[in-house]
């Protein structure tokens, strides 16, 4: 019963008895159980899921995650939020449920966009070149990212230096992958990250012309 577009690639339950668990549907994890008085009999159910909030993602939801009304394990939340999960015990053999429980977690989908800004001229043959990456949760729980950066610009372009700024600030590498560092991500937010580039304009040998910009 989670969100439309939480897929169940498997699941398996332990403890008092242990098998798979239906990736539809119910599944039934005792029959007939016998309990001694003052018993106790403890099931584990664990799931492997993926979350796909994408456009055109193959899963059959909305591509709109709903989370728990109310996470945790008290009562509120419903059937399509979130990982909601009801178990029903029958305790008088009729196949009818005499008690149900229910829970409710959330998960995080976190995402990335990346956009160019501007390549303005310093008048001295280089350039401050600024792009924007947003990364944004919007899942119902909060969420951890490692964020790395790397350039890859045509190869007559230097980078003389650079930097980011917004969530963390620091230096870029000139040369390979600057890494911004393990960051968190809370449900629903978004962390923004400015990088600067400042780059010289590509020089050319004797009798070429210099490229217009």
């Amino acid at each position: 019963m989670f969100d439309n577009d939480v897929t169940i690639n498997s699941g398996s339950y332990s403890g008092q008895a242990s098998g798979s668990m239906n990736t539809t549907g119910t599944t039934t994890l005792a029959t007939n159980a016998a309990i001694a008085a003052g018993a106790t009999h403890t099931y584990t159910v664990t799931f492997n899921v993926s979350l796909n909030l994408a456009p055109g993602s193959p899963d059959g939801g909305d591509n709109i995650y709903t989370p728990c009304a109310v996470p945790g394990n008290g009562p509120g939340s419903g059937p399509n939020q979130g990982l909601f999960n009801r178990a029903e015990l029958d305790v008088n053999g009729d196949g009818n449920a005499d008690i149900t429980d229910d829970a409710c977690g959330d998960l995080p989908n976190i995402t990335m966009r990346k956009d160019f800004g501007s390549a303005v001229p310093n008048g001295n043959g280089s350039y401050n070149v600024t792009y924007k990456i947003t990364v944004s949760n919007n899942g119902g729980a909060s969420g951890a990212y490692t964020l790395k950066d790397t350039p890859s610009f045509d190869n007559d372009v230097t980078i003389n230096s650079g930097s980011y700024s917004g969530q963390a600030g620091g230096s870029m590498s000139t040369s390979g992958t600057t890494t911004f560092g393990n960051k968190r991500c809370d449900r629903s937010g978004r962390n923004a990250h400015l990088l600067h580039y400042l780059q010289r304009e590509p020089e050319f040998g004797s009798g070429f012309p210099r490229r217009r910009r």
